[in-house]
């Protein structure tokens, strides 16, 4: 399929908006290099991985300048309000507080210090005081910018720095409202604050509407930008528009001789048979070979000494399924990366929740040793079929009434899957969003459907793509009781029957959330544990627009084995009809066409997908009835597959002897 980057924007409320810039000259003239001096502790200097400065904001951030610009402001005169807030215990919100934003609502940041505190952007509440009715007419509305500038810090003798810290950051939009960049960056400067001489962006590999795991830790070398200067300062800058950035925990160390670290691990599919994304939750009949490689960083400034990776996939009883080596590189230069791969595949033959741990080694004794490991999630099911993982690590919601100006009350939200063998879909599962003020509520409608992708640019199609659907689903408070709703693809909807059975190929799932003009409010949950490509999962509101995570919604396949006759292509113009169904002793195959079909053949396919009859036949009419004897079936739903020269149809029967 063609799959083309959306570049709209999701908020897109109509605000005039005025170009802004990160150039040193729009950072103001901060506060005299004697106020807030840092200090240096005089047990660093030689010292591996040394603290030089560390900032847990147990006591505020009075020590630091929270300084917040307004909308269209960029000269260097800092608004009143709009700043960078601290979260304590005694603040209000206090610290099990997050966002409080109308559409990026987050939980606090999950640092190792949050018990005394952490600090947060909340650009997303600014603009709206948590209300999507009230968007641009919060305290501070989006566009914004926010600096959190630390007092002076003395790098004299540390020619080798490393900045760390922990953050939460949800990416909507950066500078300009550019959603080609994120909002979050890091300034420094030489010369206690006069002016800035460099920028690091951080957080681009986030997507448009995703976020990191909470929390996720960076860590830099910043050598380049304040090595073994006197009167360093260094700020945080929210440069953009929505969501939200929490930080915690800021530490700069001496960079350690033997540092490595994993900075991006992938599961690789099978790309020769057609897929090309990683999903969480793969049925067995749609699996592929996986191929495990992670990018490895040395970040310290030795060079490293046979570097290489290892692999195991393990179940939660630690029964272990698959281990791997990759190749060693002989040497790491310092501060460089590469990617090791681990040549033999998993064939993910295993029906297991499973977890993938990656680790890489070298012939040092690394400093930090945590970084040198991730763990994966990898599911291989009977029949579930999802981009998500079965156990998100963290979560967004996703529903009506969040998006627009006035909030739209009628949602699409598709996933996108890649079918590598044929399979029958038989229904949907989607995890709800239950509980607070933004929980699904009783009385809220879903219709699901399977489409294919238009071809001018890859997103779902219209009405004349829909090649299975559901009946409106009312949500009921079991659902909600239970937390997912699951909803069935019918064999025959409205008197018409419904082919289930898909080929390879790339096909959308498509959710329409109807809140009964916002009385029913629908809210789906969305797994941010790990930033897709843009096009696994999409939003539509008055347009398509790009979610970067994966929707907990799953297909639910019926295994159904392939075809074992070359036919290709549903024949539109066959169709079939069952009777009776349920069915005992004798069902009634009923075969209409306008086409002459002469020599058929059907098979009749369990549950499990065996085929457990068929049969040859003549047709010799235009619409013909065909006993089928299923005296010798166990009780229980089977698939039957008429196929001919033209292509094959199918349909959907109960056993009940």
């Amino acid at each position: 399929m063609k799959k083309i980057l959306l570049m709209a924007s999701l908020l897109a409320f109509g605000q005039a908006v005025q170009a802004q810039s990160l150039r040193p000259s729009f950072v103001p003239a901060l506060k005299s290099a004697q106020e807030n001096p840092g200090t240096v502790p005089e047990t660093s200097v030689g010292t591996e991985n040394a603290v030089l400065f560390t900032e847990n904001f147990g006591s505020g951030i009075s020590a630091w300048q929270s300084l917040g610009f307004r909308s269209t402001n960029i000269t260097n005169t800092h608004d009143t309000t709009g700043v960078w807030e601290y979260r304590g215990t005694a603040t209000v919100p206090t610290r099990a507080t997050g966002s409080r934003g109308a559409f990026g609502s987050a939980a606090p940041l999950a640092s190792p210090t949050t018990a005394n505190g952490f600090v947060i952007f909340d650009s997303d509440w600014m603009d709206n005081n948590g209300n999507a009715g009230t968007m641009g007419l919060g305290v501070f509305p989006s566009p914004n910018r926010g600096l959190l500038v630390s007092p002076i810090i003395n790098l004299t003798g540390q020619p080798f720095v490393s900045l760390e810290f922990y953050q939460y950051y949800r990416r909507f939009a950066g500078p300009a409202a550019s959603q080609t960049v994120p909002a979050t960056y890091v300034l420094f400067s030489t010369d206690s604050g006069a002016t800035w001489s460099d920028t690091l962006t951080v957080n681009n590999a986030i997507a448009v509407n995703g976020a990191t795991t909470n929390p996720s830790i960076v860590r830099v070398n910043v050598s380049s930008f304040i090595g073994n200067s006197p009167n360093v300062r260094i700020a945080f800058l929210f440069s953009g528009q929505y969501y939200v950035w929490m930080l915690d925990d800021v530490k700069l160390t001496e960079v350690p001789d033997n540092d490595l670290a994993i900075a991006t691990t992938v599961m690789l599919p099978d790309t020769a048979n057609g897929r090309t994304l990683e999903y969480g939750i793969l049925p067995i009949q749609n699996k592929t070979p996986l191929t495990f490689q992670a990018r490895i960083s040395n970040n310290g400034k030795v060079a490293q000494p046979n570097v290489r990776l290892n692999v195991t996939v393990a179940d939660t009883l630690n029964n272990t399924f698959f281990t791997g080596v990759s190749a060693q590189v002989a040497s790491l230069p310092a501060f460089t990366d590469t990617l090791l791969t681990i040549t033999t595949n998993y064939p993910a033959t295993n029906l297991s929740f499973m977890r993938v741990n990656y680790v890489t080694l070298s012939d040092s004794t690394d400093i930090t040793p945590a970084d040198n490991a991730a763990v994966r999630q990898l599911s291989i099911t009977d029949s579930t079929f999802s981009p998500a993982v079965a156990v998100p690590a963290s979560q967004g919601i996703v529903g009506t009434g969040q998006f627009g100006n006035p909030p739209a009350q009628d949602v699409g939200l598709a996933n996108l899957f890649e079918l590598v063998n044929q399979d029958t879909v038989t229904s949907v599962t989607a995890r709800l969003n239950v509980g607070g003020t933004a929980s699904t509520q009783v009385g809220g409608l879903v219709l699901f459907t399977i489409r294919t992708p238009d071809p001018a640019n890859g997103l779902p199609g219209d009405v004349t793509t829909i090649l299975v659907e559901s009946d409106i689903y009312v949500i009921t408070q079991e659902d909600i009781n239970n937390g997912f709703i699951r909803v069935e693809f019918p064999a025959e909807l409205f008197g018409a029957p419904q082919n289930r059975v898909l080929p390879p190929g790339d096909y959308w799932l498509q959710a329409d959330l109807f809140s009964n003009a916002g009385a029913n409010r629908v809210r789906f949950l969305d797994d941010l544990t790990f930033t897709q490509p843009w096009f696994v999962s999409v939003l539509y509101t008055t347009q398509w627009f790009s979610n970067g995570n994966a929707l907990r919604m799953s297909l639910n396949m019926a295994n159904v084995a392939p075809s074992t006759i070359n036919v290709n292509e549903i024949n539109k113009d066959l169709n079939l009809n069952v009777y009776p169904n349920p069915a005992k002793n004798i069902l009634n195959l009923s075969v209409a066409s306008d086409a002459r079909l002469g020599r058929i053949s059907y098979e009749v396919i369990d549950i499990a997908g065996r085929i457990v009859s068929s049969e040859v036949v003549v047709i010799n009419s235009s619409n013909e009835v065909i006993p089928v004897d299923i005296s010798s079936l166990q009780n229980g739903v089977y698939s039957i597959v008429v196929k001919t020269s033209k292509g094959y149809n199918t349909n959907r029967f109960v056993v009940a002897q």
